[in-house]
């Protein structure tokens, strides 16, 4: 997951500011080993949880904030920020994932913060490490198809081999829905006390 982050998420850096304003047995908490491998700083806010207002200072006054949201909170930030001129100064990352992005939540949010976004994929079973669109395609308008590349979850990272099966176990053309099927060495080997396929 640590690789994934580092090749396909966010390059981590020495003077970064790792924020944990959502759970960390989420998302914030994984991408702890990206940011201490590099040396990174971690900040859990005063308020233990996730407050625009809050945010925006600890942006504000230390510079170099990554972190992770889910959509909702993004349109949150976003929100506040609208109304307060404040347009990501301090910010360097947020990494959104966790629910369905709206088409017009993230269009705000790129309107007002610019190419700050980059979008994860994943699930229990193999923790952040599906799928990504980076900062550079989310932010993008040059491809014809650029809308609803903006809305699709991304492409593979560089870790795991990514497939859409049918029911037969084959793979499925573009635009048929089917099942993911994820191979890697970030997929879990099992659950609890279960034999596999149980």
């Amino acid at each position: 997951m640590t690789l994934c982050y580092a090749l396909d998420v966010d390059a981590a850096h020495p003077n970064d500011h790792m924020l944990y304003a959502a759970p960390m047995s989420h998302g914030a908490g994984l991408y702890m080993f990206a940011q201490i491998r590099a040396g990174g700083a971690h900040l859990i806010p005063a308020s233990h949880g996730f407050d625009s207002e809050e945010i925006i200072g600890l942006a504000k006054t230390r510079g170099n904030l990554v972190f992770f949201a889910a959509p909702t909170m993004v349109k949150r930030l976003i929100a506040v920020s609208k109304a307060q001129g404040y347009t990501g100064e301090g910010i360097r990352t947020i990494i959104y994932g966790g629910g369905p992005m709206y088409a017009n939540d993230i269009n705000d949010a790129l309107a007002c913060y610019g190419p700050r976004f980059v979008q994860i994929y994943g699930q229990g079973e193999t923790p952040m490490t599906i799928s990504v669109l980076g900062r550079d395609l989310v932010a993008d308008q040059s491809n014809p198809r650029w809308q609803a590349r903006r809305a699709s979850v991304g492409i593979a990272q560089g870790a795991v081999t990514l497939a859409v099966l049918g029911a037969d176990g084959t793979a499925v053309p573009p635009g048929v829905t089917g099942e993911i099927c994820v191979q890697g060495p970030t997929v879990m080997q099992g659950y609890w006390k279960k034999r596999a396929g149980q």
